[in-house]
């Protein structure tokens, strides 16, 4: 493909390049696989994000290198804590005036629950901040200061469940535990005049038989030789309470 300034802009010369040596070079994908398959074998990292933990866990190295405090990327300074939440504040505020529910969903961390299936090298990381100095507890802290309304899907989801609250081969929170935070979160809303259906997650079973695609978008980052062992997956039927009258 041609280069040009506009070409590289819009990505179309990145695109025709891909394209160009896909056609070339016949057996790209399967060095690329290979190499992965290397790399996960070796160091038990088959590529630049997905790292292979204890149990069969997967974890992407960004939040666990959060949750372990390996990086002060992530980082916030009380500033921005500051900033965050008077923002949030003033948005509930607004809401608030115009007679509008508002409340806000702090998401749990797979990295966070599972640190004990953390690799060992990462485990073994800098640490470069104490577990109270990281973003969620300032954050959670700085809003319940200014009485913003909130959910903490972690404090929530933490206590234990039936079923797991992340599969090894994803990265996302199941969809059951999903459920029970939108449960808290209408309870929330209703406390402000909002009342909305509530979702139930009825016939939970375990499988290990995928139930959503989400379940494993680490492994397939993998893109490996050998797909990664599959997980314990949660199955559910979804209903909904509707409000009374």
């Amino acid at each position: 493909p041609s280069v040009s300034l506009g070409a590289l802009w819009d990505g179309s010369f990145q695109q025709g390049f891909d394209k160009w040596y896909a056609g070339e070079f016949a057996n790209h994908d399967l060095l690329v696989r290979a190499y992965n398959q290397l790399r996960l074998s070796v160091f038990g990292q088959s590529s630049d994000s997905v790292l292979v933990g204890q149990n069969g866990q997967l974890y992407e190295k960004p939040y666990l290198d959060e949750a372990l405090a390996n990086t002060v990327e992530w980082q916030m300074t009380d500033e921005e804590v500051a900033a965050l939440a008077d923002g949030l504040q003033r948005l509930a505020a607004l809401c608030a005036q115009k007679g509008k529910a508002f409340a806000v969903v702090l998401s749990p961390s797979k990295a966070t629950f599972l640190r004990g299936d953390a690799p060992a090298s990462s485990a073994r990381g800098a640490h470069y901040y104490s577990e109270d100095q990281r973003p969620y507890h300032r954050v959670r802290q700085a809003l319940a200061q200014r009485g913003v309304p909130c959910v903490d899907g972690r404090a929530l989801l933490e206590g234990g469940r039936d079923y797991p609250v992340f599969v090894e081969t994803g990265i996302h929170w199941t969809h059951a535990a999903a459920v029970e935070v939108v449960q808290n979160l209408c309870a929330v809303l209703a406390q402000q005049g909002t009342v909305l259906p509530v979702p139930r997650a009825e016939n939970v079973t375990l499988s290990g038989d995928i139930f959503n695609p989400t379940d494993e978008d680490l492994s397939r980052l993998q893109n490996d030789l050998q797909p990664s062992a599959r997980g314990t997956y949660v199955h559910y039927t979804l209903a909904v309470d509707e409000p009374a009258g």
